[in-house]
């Protein structure tokens, strides 16, 4: 069994919807479109983190799927299981880019997103 046949994370992507608020302007919320999702977590290296940043974006971190996803700016991704073991408070990672197959891995491909950690919690 290879590392792309059992991806170590589990994850929750979650789209950012707007709704009526209670006064009746218009409110962000996010709901869930998918939850134990298999993944695979890893952060960027800092000469990365540099090139990201010198063309505007801030990035921390790719996330890996076995399987296209199709994710945008609009989703959020919440790391929930880390090597079988449940993560009690998730951490929130905001999606900066489109999702783009990676270099393959020996036969396989994987799907890569790039993410940042969220600066607020919505």
């Amino acid at each position: 069994m290879s590392l792309l046949d059992n991806l170590p994370h589990k994850c929750t992507i979650r789209k950012r919807i707007h709704t009526l608020g209670s006064t009746g302007g218009n409110k962000q919320t996010y709901e869930n479109v998918s939850t134990s999702v298999d993944c695979w977590e890893q952060a960027i290296s800092a000469s990365e983190k540099m090139e990201y940043k010198k063309r505007g974006v801030n990035a921390s971190r790719y996330i890996y799927f076995s399987s296209p996803v199709n994710l945008d700016e609009t989703h959020q991704i919440l790391i929930t299981e880390r090597f079988g073991v449940s993560v009690s408070s998730p951490k929130v990672l905001d999606v900066v880019a489109e999702t783009s197959p990676d270099a393959s891995v020996g036969f396989d491909l994987l799907y890569q997103v790039l993410v940042d950690d969220r600066s607020s919690n919505v």
